[in-house]
């Protein structure tokens, strides 16, 4: 028998593949990765070969058709693609469409309107708590934006407080988080939401001299504001122990815009010096407030991937120096790479999580794909809604927006994409391909956010031939 085994022929998949400086890049559906030389790579295209031809490690990452591991690699290409099963976790709750900031790269719209009809009200608020708890997801993510969630204070303590109510005849895992510029935060406010063990997110864009260029506010009081609150948050974090709730660390996001380029290092010692562990870079998005303004804070994806490259670097070098700081986009590749799951990033899922990893209460009740989908709707453009607060649960999640989204984001039927050697790791967003390009589909040969994605992997793939470096990602996760 073993004789006849070493006899038997074996076909190694290829289909996902890309030539690079030191040799062939392999990748598979199941999330396996490897590097050949170009000589070995020329050896296993032929059609048919021995088990003697084969180097071992293709067997073991399930490149070779004959011996994939069924049952191993189908759970590892379930839990890639999870939210595809699954009934949306994350709900979005746009509290109120009023603003006190003008940002220049607000995708939502916001930037001076103050009319009171854009705030939700709290029998709306209600509603859609009610329909996100009558969703069948095991796991429930309430997470409040604006406009800025504070000035509807009333309706979103009220809320926060329905919601923990709700929990309580529940077997769902629940949790609430809040994105806000923290202008109007306070001591009494802070210590609710702590209480309530309320996530706390806002934007920290670097430096005072980046930040104010990026973030405008009355009286330029936004940087000393948010430098403010995260330092009393994190302090609260750091002494909670012996409270009978739980208080988790801030957390903050960077958009980089032109004011950002050029300012890589400053901007993550500002993080560090801020006592934050975790950064979130991100392209500003053509999108929205942030569209019409593009010609100030615009920028291309060699220029982005230029700033991120320097940045990822810079963090990784001070990780070796014993600084714990790690980047949140990285991370969320990086579990797809090690197989740690979905990342939990609908924007690179494939399909995305448009109408099931996520989906999005405006303040007037109407529900959208996704946060994204709903900032459209600003602009009088509803081709991402799928329903309201009113409607059945099952009406709004199999809604035709949902489903194009999936057809149009499912990278199996991209040209492009569908032999990539990045796509396994993937996605496309379908609001943007629109907003940009004029179709959900989009062009993936001039696509910004293609090429951006494209770039981010291959560094962590060039990163990763780095042992050591290999070791310090893997401790991110």
């Amino acid at each position: 028998m073993e004789d006849k085994h070493k006899t038997e022929k074996y076909t190694v998949l290829l289909q996902h593949w890309q030539k690079n400086k030191d040799g062939v890049v392999l990748t598979n559906d199941f999330g396996g990765r490897t590097e050949l030389s170009e000589e070995e790579f020329k050896k296993i295209s032929a059609v048919e070969l021995s088990e003697t031809e084969i180097p071992e490690r293709l067997f073991e990452e399930g490149f070779v058709a004959e011996m994939i591991d069924s049952s191993k690699h189908s759970l590892s290409w379930a839990n890639r693609h999870c939210s595809v099963f699954l009934a949306p976790s994350l709900h979005i709750m746009v509290i109120t469409g009023r603003c006190n900031m003008q940002c220049v790269y607000c995708q939502a719209g916001s930037p001076g309107k103050q009319d009171k009809i854009l705030d939700m009200s709290l029998e709306t608020a209600k509603k859609a708590v009610d329909f996100a708890f009558n969703t069948p997801s095991p796991a429930l993510n309430f997470e409040f934006q604006g406009g800025e969630p504070l000035i509807n204070w009333n309706v979103l303590s009220s809320t926060v407080e329905y919601i923990r109510e709700k929990e309580k005849k529940s077997v769902r895992t629940v949790s609430i988080s809040l994105i806000s510029n923290f202008i109007l935060m306070n001591e009494a406010k802070a210590d609710f939401l702590l209480k309530n063990e309320v996530i706390l997110c806002t934007s920290l864009d670097g430096p005072e001299c980046v930040h104010a260029k990026n973030r405008h506010s009355e009286n330029d009081i936004s940087y000393k504001t948010v430098r403010k609150w995260l330092k009393y948050f994190k302090e609260r974090y750091d002494n909670q122990e012996g409270k009978s709730y739980r208080i988790f660390k801030p957390g903050a996001i960077v958009t980089v815009t032109k004011n950002s380029i050029g300012c890589a290092r400053k901007i993550i010692d500002e993080y560090v010096e801020a006592g934050l562990e975790t950064v979130y870079l991100r392209p500003v998005s053509k999108i929205g407030y942030a569209g019409r303004n593009w010609n100030e804070i615009g920028i291309t994806s060699a220029e982005y991937l230029e700033f991120y490259s320097e940045a990822l670097k810079y963090i990784i070098e001070l990780n070796k120096k014993g600084v714990k700081i790690s980047e949140q986009a990285c991370c969320v590749f990086c579990s797809k790479i090690f197989d740690e799951g979905s990342g939990g990033n609908c924007d690179v899922d494939s399909p995305c999580g448009a109408g099931t990893g996520q989906i999005a209460y405006n303040y007037d009740g109407s529900i959208y794909t996704c946060d994204e989908g709903r900032m459209l709707a600003i602009d009088g453009d509803d081709i991402f809604r799928i329903g309201s607060v009113d409607d059945p649960v099952e009406k709004v999640l199999t809604a035709d927006a949902v489903r194009a989204c999936k057809c149009a984001s499912d990278l199996n039927s991209q040209a492009m994409c569908s032999r990539c050697v990045y796509m396994p790791y993937c996605g496309t967003c379908p609001v943007f391909n629109y907003e940009t390009q004029g179709s959900i589909a989009g062009d993936m040969a001039n696509n910004m956010r293609c090429a951006i994605n494209k770039g981010q992997l291959s560094l962590i793939f060039e990163l990763l031939k780095d042992r050591e470096n290999e070791v310090i990602l893997k401790k991110w996760l």
